[in-house]
């Protein structure tokens, strides 16, 4: 940032009377100064993408809660049977067995034309389960919805939301993970974690 200062000062001694510049009043009266300041911005365009909590039951918490991320999620234990499911994750299916919990996704941007109605949002796998060959990621627009297992192809992701999408609008969706009866694999218990990657896009 620039920042410009003008002050103009003229001083002239003469005996018995100092008078200042034309714009200044004589001794005795107001004195004013004038000073200018530049101020530089540089607007640019923005875009944030924000993952909390849902709403409603069943919802595991999202987390960090500061708007920022990166976020992470905890289905608590998950097993082919849907036996002993965490309270917030709702079970159905029996192959696979599906535990589905609500989230909120709030694309917001700025400084793009449109009138910020016309982005659009996807979300794929970027790193699957170790156990994936029983272990996939769902996601839909409902916890009764996630019947299908997301992309893991980042060139054909899934789309989130019917066409395009409007800035500072939440959308209530569901997350999944199914789980498909399996003995080749001892469960342990053993820890996994999958990646997924959302990419809000603006023209």
């Amino acid at each position: 940032m620039t920042l410009l200062l003008v002050v103009a000062i003229a001083i002239a001694a003469v005996p018995a009377l100092a008078e200042e510049s034309s714009n200044v009043a004589l001794a005795g009266g107001t004195h004013t100064q004038t000073s200018a300041l530049t101020v530089n911005v540089s607007y640019v365009n923005a875009m944030r993408l924000v993952l909390a909590t849902g709403a409603g039951a069943p919802n595991c918490a999202i987390t960090p809660a500061n708007n920022t991320g990166p976020y992470s999620i905890d289905f608590g234990q998950v097993n082919g049977l849907g036996v002993s499911p965490s309270a917030c994750v709702a079970v159905s299916g029996t192959n696979p067995v599906v535990y589905g919990t609500n989230y909120k996704v709030t694309p917001t941007w700025t400084g793009f034309l449109g009138g910020g109605t016309n982005g659009t949002l996807t979300v794929y796998v970027s790193t699957v389960f170790t156990n994936n060959t029983f272990l996939k990621m769902r996601e839909a627009a409902n916890v009764a919805g996630l019947t299908t297992d997301l992309s893991t192809n980042s060139a054909a992701p899934q789309s989130i939301g019917a066409g395009n999408i409007v800035s500072g609008t939440t959308l209530n969706r569901a997350l999944g993970v199914a789980v498909t009866p399996d003995n080749t694999v001892a469960a342990g218990p053993t820890a996994d974690s999958a990646v997924v990657t959302y990419t809000l896009t603006v023209p």
